[in-house]
């Protein structure tokens, strides 16, 4: 796997005057001795629709600090900011952009992005009056990887080891490993011994360093180490945790660590929220609009 930057820049250096090395380099690791599976016993609490203009919500991110969703669009090409209930807040532009797939929240209104469509993973700030960002212009990081729709899927910041984990869809399915101090790009496991048809999306919780896998067609979420070891499932099909419906598309997953609750976006303007068993069926099912 070889790697390349925009920019002509490194990528230690371009993500340094982002500030995200800083941030990494002042973070204290603290390793969890818990390996029990956070998902297995969560359920459905609160469903509910995305209004606005998600036709094809492909990855979500959950900013603690203004606690609200940020939910990346493939077409039109955007992000849309919403309160925990799917309620659209504000709308993003995103220019210069091809076939955008996952978004994760890297702290102090910094966001990394994914385009399958270019095998780049765009960093941005968002701030409270940002209303468009034109993707020709961030730093970037480009992958030596084809550049098809079976490309990048997801993304997932490891505060504590200063890396990101990248996914590939299919054919053959891949998980990255990217250390933003040595700028190695590696595959730290086999993801096809998760024995799931495709990965749409990854999170890495920074509470109990558990990898989240989302699987589009085997419907569930994976839980897991750094190094692939599984540790619970999540089914995401019809009659299975509190689903009276089946997700028709789920393509991307984020979590509140305050509330442990789940969020699950996908195509069709689906948003479904996840968290322990005594937090199930606490919302109504909002109307589509």
């Amino acid at each position: 796997m070889s790697r390349t930057v925009a920019h002509q820049r490194h990528a230690a250096r371009a993500l340094a005057a982002f500030g995200i090395l800083a941030v990494v380099s002042g973070c204290k690791k603290t390793y969890s001795l818990d390996s029990s599976s956070v998902i297995d016993s969560y359920k459905r609490c609160a469903p509910c629709m995305l209004v606005g203009h998600m036709k094809n919500a492909s990855g979500i991110a959950f900013n603690p600090d203004s606690r609200s969703l940020f939910i990346i669009n493939d077409s039109p090409t955007l992000i849309n900011e919403t309160d925990c209930e799917g309620k659209v807040l504000r709308t993003i532009r995103l220019d210069h952009a091809f076939d955008l797939e996952g978004i994760a929240y890297l702290g102090a209104d910094r966001f990394a992005i994914v385009d399958e469509g270019t095998s780049t993973i765009h960093f941005l700030t968002l701030t409270a009056g940002t209303e468009s960002v034109d993707l020709s212009t961030t730093d970037k990081i480009r992958l030596d990887i084809p550049r098809n729709n079976n490309g990048l899927e997801g993304i997932a910041y490891d505060r504590a080891e200063g890396c990101f984990y990248v996914i590939k869809e299919r054919r053959p399915k891949r998980i990255l490993r990217i250390d933003m101090g040595s700028e190695e790009v590696s595959t730290p496991w086999d993801l096809g011994k998760l024995n799931v048809g495709d990965v749409s999306d990854i999170f890495f919780d920074q509470q109990t360093e558990h990898l989240m896998i989302l699987s589009h067609e085997g419907k569930c979420i994976v839980e897991c180490g750094r190094h692939g070891r599984e540790y619970g499932r999540l089914s995401l099909a019809k009659g299975q945790a509190g689903m009276e419906t089946g997700f028709r598309k789920p393509e991307g997953l984020s979590l509140d660590p305050q509330t442990r609750r789940l969020f699950v976006c996908g195509e069709g303007n689906d948003l479904c929220i996840y968290g322990p068993r005594e937090q199930q069926a606490t919302q109504p099912r909002l109307a589509r609009r």
